[in-house]
């Protein structure tokens, strides 16, 4: 045997025995070699994220922005450092320890969406950094400014790390055009700069949508959808006092249902998915119920490149409440000049309660049609509800001391117990008596693709 050969053989096996699947020191090597795939994965996601950070762009006024990361998907992060600080940071749930001494910023969103961060250098001339982005497709369609979900200003004042979150963009597109807006006192946007970077997760598919009109059957109901537009001009007698900068998405629909007809009907909500994985919410649209149907439009570009959209409607009732649902209220006086009064009340139908009820003043501005009401008041109300689902309160009827009905609309709420309309109070009236409405919303969904109007450039 030469010198090589000369150490003893390994023992072998007893009987009834398997030999071991791991030799000593396996179990260590297994966690380094996961460790190290655990980091070449985080490094190759750092660096698809970053794709088109770095771009520095100088404004007119001076100000500069800089492109420090674009990061895609369901969940965002960012450490205001260096890059060897934010790995460890990503690797810090699998190693355990202390956060390391550096910000992180953690955004996340339940369809993926595309975050911008972006770094804005300001001169002694400029004390703030524009706040609202939008994205814009090849034809010249533009996203409705969204705001930023990160303002970090640095100290000293002359900077600020600022992020926004886009769930609504032309993700078909090759390249994104982002506008930097500031808006002014009146909500008025401004256009603060522009800055182009490649796609980072260019959508390429197709999916079939069935024709219009779409009929859906509900609960002994019928909700159709007749028309569905986006780009086209709010026509008569849909208005709005603001222009938006994103074009308005228009739909029509028709409801039937047993009993007499009527305008019974309107829409509190749209929630629409895109088959490439855009997601956008338009609470409170614009909406006009006649007896024939239901037209509604919000500003929110629907893009031509998409080849599907998934639109969920809430509707709710307007007029034809169950008994049931009904929550009158005693008398309420009406201050002069319309001086706020507030009072606490205790009304109840259904799962709602009512808690506080407010008459005031015109407090915003609201746009007005001809022959339709001129809100001249408005009521405000605090309620809270045991149903574990969304639960919407309404005016049923109001009227005044003299027995006339008192026309009213612009009806809102926050879903978190606050709702608020708007009244045209008849001359000389001292009362209001009103009547609210509690309801479940109806969600219906549809599948369509909007006609595509030219868009506004």
């Amino acid at each position: 045997m030469s010198p090589a050969d000369s150490s003893p053989p390994a023992p072998s096996p007893a009987p009834g025995h398997s030999p071991p699947l791991f030799h000593p020191g396996s179990a260590r090597r297994w966690r380094r070699a996961l460790l190290l795939v655990i980091a070449v994965t985080l490094v190759a996601l750092a660096w698809w994220t970053g794709k088109g950070r770095g771009q520095t762009v100088r404004l007119a006024d001076g100000r500069s922005v800089t492109l420090k990361r674009i990061s895609y998907g369901t969940s965002h992060l960012h450490t205001d450092g260096p890059l060897w600080a934010e790995l460890l940071e990503r690797l810090r749930p699998y190693l355990g320890g202390r956060p390391l001494p550096v910000v992180t910023y953690r955004e996340g969103s339940p369809s993926p969406s595309l975050m911008i961060w972006t770094e804005w250098q300001l001169p002694p001339s400029q004390d703030s950094a524009p706040l609202f982005l939008s994205a814009v497709d090849e034809s010249g369609m533009e996203s409705e400014p969204v705001y930023a979900v990160v303002n970090a200003p640095r100290m000293g004042g002359r900077g600020a790390l600022i992020a926004w979150k886009l769930e609504n963009y032309p993700r078909s597109s090759s390249t994104l055009r982002l506008r930097f807006y500031q808006r002014d006192r009146l909500y008025e946007p401004h256009l603060e700069g522009e800055v182009q970077i490649p796609n980072p997760r260019r959508f390429s598919g197709s999916a079939a949508t069935p024709p219009l009109p779409q009929p859906v059957p509900v609960n002994g109901r019928t909700f159709t959808l007749l028309t569905l537009t986006t780009g086209a001009p709010l026509g008569a007698p849909l208005t709005n006092r603001s222009v938006p900068l994103a074009p308005w998405t228009q739909a029509t629909f028709a409801i039937e249902e047993p009993g007499p007809r009527g305008s019974n009907w309107t829409v509190r909500a749209v929630e629409g998915w895109g088959a490439s994985g855009n997601h956008f919410s338009a609470l409170q649209p614009l909406v006009l119920a006649d007896l024939a149907s239901v037209r509604l439009a919000f500003p929110e570009p629907l893009w031509p490149e998409e080849t599907s959209w998934r639109l969920q409607v809430e509707f709710v009732r307007r007029q034809g409440f169950a008994d049931d649902a009904l929550i009158p209220l005693p008398p309420l006086p009406l201050l002069p000049e319309r001086a706020a009064f507030t009072t606490n009340v205790h009304a109840s139908a259904q799962t709602v309660l009512l808690s506080e009820v407010t008459l005031r003043g015109i407090t915003q501005l609201r746009p007005w049609t001809r022959g339709n009401y001129r809100p001249n008041c408005e009521v405000v109300v605090r309620f809270s509800s045991r149903a574990t689902h969304r639960v919407h309160l309404s005016l049923a009827r109001v009227v005044d001391d003299q027995g006339r009905e008192v026309r009213f609309g612009h009806e809102t709420g926050d879903g978190a117990g606050r709702y608020e309309a708007a009244l045209e109070v008849p001359p000389a009236a001292t009362q209001l008596q009103l009547t609210f409405a509690a309801q479940t919303g109806v969600w219906v969904e549809f599948h369509a693709l909007p006609r595509q109007e030219a868009p506004r450039r």
